[in-house]
């Protein structure tokens, strides 16, 4: 048992700052558990770890990733769309900058 607990996942990385970049919104509804269900979807079906359910009143916002390139956000968008993610569109805001 020696350092259980302290044991880092190879997903978890430290964030650095922010800057100006895009997300791929996947979903807005006004339903706490729709977005969370679909944000779990996502999580499980892409290689993003990076999905977040973020409040913008009155709708809850699924967005995946931490894109500085407008042309990595709109290759995920093309994936998330094949996955049947259809309504899913680049948006552009404030990311996160990982180590």
């Amino acid at each position: 048992w020696d350092g259980y607990g302290n044991q880092t996942s190879e997903n978890e990385r430290k964030i650095v700052g922010t800057t100006d970049g895009f997300r791929v919104q996947v979903l807005s509804t006004d339903d706490i558990d729709e977005a969370n269900r679909v944000r779990a979807e996502v999580y499980e079906k892409t290689t993003r770890k990076e999905v977040y359910v973020i409040f913008e009143p009155p709708f809850y916002k699924v967005k995946v990733g931490d894109f500085t390139s407008k042309s990595e956000a709109d290759n995920l968008r093309f994936n998330l769309n094949q996955l049947g993610y259809t309504e899913s569109k680049v948006v552009q805001e404030t990311v996160n900058l990982f180590e």
